[in-house]
């Protein structure tokens, strides 16, 4: 981003990621493999021993571990999957993805706990 705003300082994101130059931006990032760097640096800043403030034991975290990295996220046909094997590790299963849009149009919502 830093270089975009260098390039365009009279810009702001929004105007430069919804106009002609969404197209220059992408097509620099891929050639660049900017893309792929910052999705390995996300990976590399998580700090999944973190997670023993949460009293997860050495397997849960090794387990973790296992499953947070670049690699292992490019192997899975679906993201749900890996987000499901994230809450089984962490003994969090139960938990669901309920959309907040679903939830407001939902009248009864509350009643179901």
């Amino acid at each position: 981003m830093k270089i975009f705003e260098e390039r365009y300082p009279d810009k702001d994101l929004y105007e430069l990621f919804t106009t002609e130059y969404h197209n220059e931006i992408k097509k620099y990032i891929e050639e660049n493999g900017l893309q792929e760097k910052a999705f390995n640096d996300l990976f590399d800043e998580c700090n999944v021993t973190a997670f023993k403030l949460f009293n997860l034991t050495d397997k849960q975290i090794d387990k973790l571990t296992s499953i947070l990295n670049p690699n292992y996220f490019r192997q899975q046909d679906n993201i749900f999957n890996l987000v499901d094997e994230f809450k089984e590790i962490v003994g969090i299963d139960e938990m669901s993805w309920i959309r907040y849009e679903r939830v407001e149009e939902d009248e009864d919502y509350e009643e179901r706990f």
